[in-house]
């Protein structure tokens, strides 16, 4: 077949107008030729298009067929239509099922990761196969609970022996605020047992644990008051707890600048409070600069469980009405 495009490179009577290798980078659905548009003796242009014995049959036989079904609900699923969808399974009839039970980048897991739960349900009610993984890692509440509700395996595995749970929680890692994937992770846990419940919890931190790593860049983004980089560096897995070279670590830096939109994100992501710098925990610098940086004392306890409890004692709801005064005058 190259042998072929070779001799029409070759031929001075023709002209390769553009070239397309969809036999290396084959078409949505598998389908793979070399497609060509050709200027022939300077003034005819056609198409022509160079394929094996295999796809040729494939092209020609109801096989097309499925093809065209999957390349166009591809395209549907793409643009995130659900009534393209319908539209396009009512047209495949029957045959949309070996779409739809593909192994291979399955619709549905498309359609999961996309949070389209109108979508899901749909290739459901169609008997596409169930899987919870997509969802679950992607933090898509509804269409987890479509996945859930139809039976899907609430404790497969993917290749890195990762159930939907642990997927579940290391997305809410990453993204502690977002409401969704708390859902997500709410609606599982409720479906599943308690030890199901406390071995993902188990690999949960073991994973967290390995993918952590020190940033000094977090440390200086905490130092200059950039939220955005932070919540960046968090997100890609920079630990709460880095620190630079000479020992300073993010969260301190944060409380003893009053960055308090810094240090907020930094205890959301578990920054240890009692972590020394120089003999001094968070909330010994919290203490310091209370008097001209309330806020920095008020994130802690806001943010953080233990302090939350404390809250409630005179002595400490004193300390913090004193500074909040003090920072009045």
């Amino acid at each position: 077949m190259y042998r072929g495009l070779k001799l029409i490179d070759e031929d001075k009577n023709v002209e390769i107008v553009e070239f397309n290798d969809r036999y290396q980078a084959p078409l949505d659905g598998g389908y793979r030729d070399l497609q060509l548009t050709l200027r022939v003796q300077g003034e005819l242009v056609c198409e022509l298009q160079l394929t094996t014995k295999y796809m040729l049959f494939i092209k020609e036989s109801s096989g097309h067929r499925v093809f065209e079904i999957k390349r166009q609900l591809i395209a549907d699923v793409a643009a995130n239509s659900e009534p393209q969808c319908r539209e396009t399974l009512h047209w495949a009839g029957k045959d949309a099922q070996a779409v739809l039970k593909e192994p291979k980048k399955p619709l549905l897991h498309i359609a999961a990761s996309q949070g389209n739960s109108r979508m899901v349900k749909l290739f459901l009610d169609n008997n596409a196969d169930v899987n919870l993984k997509e969802a679950m890692g992607n933090g898509h509440a509804c269409a987890a609970w479509a996945l859930i509700s139809a039976g899907a395996e609430q404790d497969v595995r993917d290749a890195k022996e990762q159930t939907p749970l642990l997927l579940g929680l290391l997305r809410q890692r990453v993204y502690p605020e977002n409401e969704a994937v708390a859902r997500c992770v709410s609606i599982l846990s409720q479906r599943l047992g308690l030890k199901e419940l406390q071995d993902a919890k188990k690999q949960f931190s073991q994973v967290v644990k390995k993918r952590l790593k020190n940033s000094s860049e977090l440390v200086s983004a905490a130092y200059d008051d950039n939220v955005q980089k932070v919540v960046e560096h968090l997100r890609t897995w920079a630990n709460p707890n880095s620190a630079t070279d000479d020992g300073k670590h993010a969260l301190h830096r944060a409380l003893a600048q009053g960055h308090i939109a810094v240090a907020r994100q930094l205890l959301t992501y578990k920054a240890d409070i009692w972590l020394e710098e120089n003999n001094k925990s968070a909330l010994d610098v919290a203490l310091e600069v209370a008097a001209e940086k309330p806020g920095s004392l008020e994130v802690l306890v806001d943010l953080h469980e233990q302090y939350q409890a404390w809250a409630h004692l005179p002595v400490f709801g004193k300390l913090v009405s004193c500074s909040r005064l003090y920072s009045q005058r």
